[in-house]
């Protein structure tokens, strides 16, 4: 009923999801029971690689989230500093220090609520939901114009590749 190719191709998208080799009469067991539509075993059946561009537009979009994470707390820490700096001051001038700090705080928390967006999109394209490659497009963009630059291209060329329809799509 099941070609030998079909079987050994269940038997190692078994032991990537599950990280434990099985037989060829076990696989045939959850081959035939996926054919009788039994929940529990489609999982295993219904594994499916992301294609390459796509993966690596989704690390892209990983390694951009955390570059933004990383850098607007620098940024905070440094503007702590300065804050503490101009305190120790004889005369702060009050009503700028809450004006500056307002204005850093709010940067800090858009930028940190953008980061953890593009982490998500990144999460979105494992999940093949089809916001998450319209949002990482537009994170691609963002990229390509500023210093990530070489992470925007990747980003852009993953997401707007034809395997990236067959991604979305299915």
């Amino acid at each position: 009923m099941f070609s030998r190719e079909s079987i050994n191709r269940f038997k190692e998208n078994y032991q990537k999801e599950f990280g434990e080799e099985i037989s060829d009469e076990k696989a045939l067991e959850l081959m035939e029971a996926e054919t009788t539509k039994e929940p529990e075993i489609k999982k295993v059946v219904s594994i499916e690689e992301m294609p390459r561009m796509v993966k690596v537009a989704k690390i892209c979009l990983q390694i951009m989230g955390w570059i933004y994470i990383l850098v607007f707390t620098g940024f905070l820490v440094w503007n702590v500093a300065i804050f503490i700096k101009i305190l120790s001051t004889d005369q702060p001038n009050t009503r700028g220090i809450i004006m500056t700090a307002f204005t850093f705080g709010l940067f800090f928390l858009f930028s940190f609520a953008i980061a953890i967006f593009i982490l998500l999109t990144a999460r979105g394209i494992s999940n093949k939901k089809s916001w998450s490659k319209i949002t990482g497009i537009i994170f691609g963009v963002i990229a390509f114009i500023t210093p990530l630059t070489i992470l925007g291209i990747f980003i852009l060329m993953g997401l707007l590749g034809g395997e990236a329809n067959g991604w979305f799509d299915a």
